[in-house]
């Protein structure tokens, strides 16, 4: 199956940081690893204020070309650059994709893709399929009827770690939410 990565980049509203990551490490990455990344800013206002969003002002997903090793994705991608200030977090997460579902608006490549969001929830490996079931057969063909919507995905954690002043800490994906979903769609959220 094949791997993203994602980052959530918290640097403290630093425009000079956001500038050098934004611009020169999301693209030295994407030349190191191959594959494609987009990043997108938070936004301002939680849609969904009853459930707890990221923290952090970025979040870059980088689709990884087959066979990339989990581990030295995740060095390229943490970074403790002089460029950043000290009190940056790059929280790194490797999943694999589970299931993938295409609108009929796909053309193959992310410059289709102007807005995102992301699910994350944790679900037992007993009723994982009963639920990946539920999402296939019920819930994503009712949201397939949007024109807008090109790509939904759902991937598992294998692997996260955390950069902040100046170390890199693995954290145990078993403590985190394990399952990621993902909507893409080709027009700017309204």
């Amino acid at each position: 199956m094949s791997m993203i990565a994602c980052s959530i980049v918290d640097l403290d509203d630093n425009p000079d940081a956001s500038k050098w990551y934004l611009e020169t490490h999301v693209p030295r990455v994407v030349a190191k690893l191959g594959g494609t990344a987009y990043s997108a800013s938070k936004m301002e206002e939680n849609v969904f204020p009853d459930m707890a969003s990221i923290e952090g002002q970025y979040i870059t997903r980088y689709e990884l070309p087959e066979g990339t090793d989990a581990k030295a994705a995740e060095s390229h991608i943490s970074t403790t650059s002089e460029k950043l200030p000290l009190s940056a977090k790059i929280e790194t997460r490797m999943y694999e994709r589970q299931e993938t579902w295409y609108g009929e608006g796909w053309r193959g490549h992310i410059r289709d893709i102007q807005f995102f969001q992301m699910a994350f929830w944790q679900t037992s490996e007993a009723v994982r399929d009963d639920f990946v079931g539920w999402l296939r057969d019920d819930f994503f063909p009712n949201m397939a009827d949007s024109p807008e919507l090109i790509r939904m995905s759902i991937f598992k954690l294998k692997h996260a770690s955390i950069s902040q002043n100046g170390n890199t800490e693995q954290k145990n994906p078993e403590n985190m939410y394990q399952y990621m979903g993902v909507w893409e769609v080709s027009s700017t959220y309204k």
